[in-house]
């Protein structure tokens, strides 16, 4: 028999697109006109997040209904995407909630 390896023996490395960052840069100043601490808040509470899948990075509910092999985590208001891939964990958008997710992956290239 063959010992399973845990995710914890893996080495996982963390991509970031240049969309997803886009995005969180759009969060930070959406919310920023209201609250310069609170825009802070959230972008460091969404950081924190992708960061931490470097340590479980199944952790995300998966969402096949929008792209095989994408999943997402929940930050207060906001949807962090993201697949694993080999080692690689790639954090493709980070979306609030209440936006039409089916018409926004339905119109981007996976």
């Amino acid at each position: 028999m063959r010992a399973r390896r845990s995710h914890s023996d893996v080495a996982f490395k963390l991509r970031v697109s240049v969309r997803a960052h886009n995005d969180l840069q759009g969060i930070w100043d959406y919310i920023s006109e209201f609250s310069v601490p609170s825009a802070d808040k959230t972008v460091d509470a969404i950081v924190d997040a992708y960061m931490s899948l470097l340590e479980h990075p199944f952790r995300g509910r998966s969402r096949d209904d929008l792209r095989p092999s994408l999943r997402n985590l929940v930050v207060n208001k906001y949807l962090v995407f993201y697949r694993v891939e080999n080692e690689v964990i790639f954090v493709s958008r980070i979306i609030h909630g209440a936006r039409d997710l089916e018409s926004i992956f339905k119109e981007e290239q996976p």
